[in-house]
């Protein structure tokens, strides 16, 4: 079960939203998908500090960038098992 904070925060009414939307932290992105891939999205689940949460992987223009590193991965909390999407 999710703690009040938790819980808040998954439904954005917390001053620590900021914390749940974001870039992987990398040394440099990965290189770029095959050009025919213009965007890649994927959903999942990850448990963050303990808490089951469904986060979405979002990369835009993933087939940009240079041979050694395309464009950021964004991560964003989408929902959470028990309280729904956000």
């Amino acid at each position: 079960m999710l703690s009040a904070i938790n819980r808040n925060i998954v439904r954005l009414q917390s001053e620590q939203v900021s914390a749940f939307v974001g870039i992987r932290r990398l040394d440099d992105p990965p290189p770029p998908t095959a050009r025919e891939v213009l965007h890649e999205i994927t959903l999942g689940p990850q448990v963050i500090d303990g808490v089951k949460l469904h986060v979405s992987s979002i990369r835009l223009f993933a087939n940009s960038g240079v041979e050694e590193h395309g464009p950021p991965v964004y991560e964003v909390v989408v929902g959470a098992p028990g309280i729904g999407a956000i």
